[in-house]
């Protein structure tokens, strides 16, 4: 019986780390204005933004408002952590940047202009 609750614990405690470590990969992300991402159309309103990889090989993937985008990605180390998830577009609506509150580390995605960015806000973390 002690074998059963040890193993049950143990579970418990997998299940536990590995949820909050996905968590550390997610941020909520409210878009002001449409945007595009990988060639498809963001809709203003609010996505869950959540990652996998690291370094130069990120996959990002964007849901809400019926529409899921994957896109690849690439980190960048910030000075400091973002006080408020923010975005980058380019003068074309591209997104180019997300930049998820709390980390000091911003995605930019690899396939976009990135030139002529400009920032915009979001006011979740």
């Amino acid at each position: 019986m002690t074998k059963v609750k040890v193993g049950v614990v143990a579970m418990f405690l997998l299940f536990a780390f590995s949820t909050a470590f996905a968590a550390s990969n997610s941020t909520s992300l409210n878009l002001g204005t449409a945007a595009t991402v990988a060639g498809k159309q963001l809709q203003p309103g609010s996505y869950k933004v959540t990652w996998t990889g690291s370094g130069d090989n990120l996959t990002v993937t964007i849901k809400g408002n019926h529409t899921e985008i994957t896109a690849p990605a690439k980190a960048e180390k910030n000075d400091a952590p973002m006080a408020g998830t923010s975005y980058v577009t380019n003068k074309d609506g591209e997104l180019s940047e997300i930049r998820p509150g709390g980390k000091n580390t911003s995605l930019k995605f690899t396939q976009t202009q990135a030139s002529n960015a400009t920032n915009s806000s979001s006011t979740s973390n």
